[in-house]
């Protein structure tokens, strides 16, 4: 078979995360030590471990935001360090450092997902505003749609992080604590939209 074609049996088989011999260390501490593994296209994995295990901070890691002391992190196939496509990923944190004074609406926090390095100064489009009222519906906040996000309860705030997250269709959605805050029923109709 000649290497340079893709079949659709091997297509979904490519490699999105690929960690090699990762150590971190937080004041002199090993936090995580020669840590290898890959992550394939459709799959789901899920980190469980106790607090301070470093499941944070490995997934800080994978979307840049701290530097591995040894290893490489691959993204989509290419060194984070040269990786430009962050656009294909979204992210949720453990928890959101943002002023809840921000006059920011809930619309206009789940738009700014739609914008990267790349199309920080464009127009929204039609299209755009088709993918935030499809994420709002997603996550069932289309109601709280012109309300300031520091007005919302934390569940709401959530949910709200949670549609910016998924406004892009991203390639790779990696959330930390995803459903804290979050009613069973809201985490129900989240779990099936992500399968």
């Amino acid at each position: 078979m000649n290497p340079e074609v893709k079949t659709a049996e091997n297509q979904c088989h490519e490699s999105v995360v690929s960690l090699s011999d990762i150590t971190f260390r937080y004041a002199g501490r090993p936090i995580i030590q020669q840590l290898n593994f890959t992550i394939l296209e459709r799959d789901f994995v899920g980190l469980i471990g106790s607090n301070g295990a470093g499941k944070t901070t490995l997934l800080r890691m994978i979307v840049g935001l701290l530097k591995p002391d040894q290893g490489e992190i691959r993204l989509f196939g290419h060194p984070i360090e040269r990786f430009k496509d962050w656009e294909r990923i979204g992210y949720v944190p453990q928890r959101h450092a943002f002023n809840p004074l921000f006059p920011a609406t809930v619309k206009e926090v789940v738009m700014s997902g739609l914008y990267g390095r790349k199309k920080i100064f464009r127009r929204i489009t039609q299209k755009d505003a088709q993918k935030c009222t499809e994420a709002l519906q997603a996550l069932g906040i289309e109601d709280l749609a012109d309300r300031r996000i520091g007005q919302l309860s934390g569940g709401q705030q959530q949910r709200t992080f949670l549609a910016r997250a998924l406004v892009n269709n991203p390639d790779l959605l990696i959330l930390d604590e995803p459903t804290v805050g979050v009613d069973r029923e809201t985490q129900a109709s989240f779990f099936h939209l992500i399968r």
